[in-house]
């Protein structure tokens, strides 16, 4: 009787072993997003190549340059710190694209986010959806629109002289939310061609403050700077920011670019002088 009960208490600890020791399931969603990608008249503007490093200089207004180029599609969680990244090639003439993410934890407000940029990575344009659900065994489905960056100009000088100081108003509009945190190195550029821009013929003015841009809202942003040492007629192309991504810490170019770059001549101005004669 005392052997059947030794047996029976072995038997036990053995089951209890086995249960603690073999780890739960982890439960698991699919999100598959689709992408609406505007389409326009031209492609992307020429951006300076300290700034781009060889986008096409096509200049216009679709919100990927032409060719084949990127769709960069984050999926995180800032509750969770978890993240996963995937990249989509797109080509010119398409309008919508897809992709499947698998293996996301179950949960809830997942943030998907797309940027479509060029190698650099340098972007006009972004795309996100917040306060998503992941639920096991289902496959969630979510649509996000590739909107523009949008700049309008407040006031700019329309001559100045070498290093001196320029001061230039704009406001802007983001289609997400950007907090101040994840911003970086805010700055207006100026070229000497629309065109084809050159390192040697375009410079930045850094901004000294760095603010937040809510979604869909109109913010304005002065930034002065001191010009270098040069002369000639320069085009203020609109404002660019390094954005690093929240949880992937994923670090982008963005651009809000003018419609029509105002020009600005930085030349010396002549002082008269007077001679004074005794006799």
């Amino acid at each position: 009787m005392r052997k059947n009960l030794y047996l029976l208490v072995a038997f036990l600890l053995i089951a209890v072993l086995f249960t603690g020791c073999s780890k739960p399931v982890k439960q698991t969603g699919t999100l598959f997003l689709t992408f609406s990608i505007p389409q326009g008249t031209s492609e992307y503007p020429a951006l300076p190549p300290h700034a781009d490093r060889a986008l096409s200089h096509d200049g216009g207004q679709r919100p990927i340059p032409a060719g084949s180029t990127t769709l960069n599609v984050a999926v995180y969680n800032k509750t969770t710190n978890w993240s996963t990244k995937t990249a989509i090639p797109v080509d010119t003439d398409q309008t919508t694209a897809t992709t499947q993410v698998t293996n996301i934890p179950v949960g809830s407000n997942y943030t998907v986010e797309v940027i479509p940029t060029d190698s650099a990575p340098t972007a006009i344009a972004m795309g996100r959806t917040d306060g998503i659900v992941v639920q096991s065994g289902i496959s969630t489905s979510a649509t996000l629109t590739v909107t523009k960056f949008q700049a309008l100009k407040i006031s700019c000088p329309a001559t100045v002289e070498p290093l001196s100081p320029l001061a230039v108003s704009l406001s802007l509009c983001s289609p997400v939310s950007l907090d101040s945190a994840d911003l970086t190195n805010v700055r207006a550029s100026l070229v000497d061609n629309v065109d084809n821009p050159t390192i040697s013929g375009s410079f930045d003015l850094f901004s000294a403050t760095t603010q937040s841009l809510p979604a869909g809202s109109w913010v304005d942003w002065n930034i002065e700077d001191n010009v270098p040492d040069v002369v000639g007629t320069y085009y203020l192309l609109g404002v660019g920011m390094k954005y690093t991504q929240p949880v992937t810490n994923s670090l982008y170019s963005l651009f809000f670019l003018l419609d029509t770059p105002p020009a600005v001549v930085v030349e010396t101005v002549e002082t008269g002088a007077i001679t004074i004669v005794v006799e």
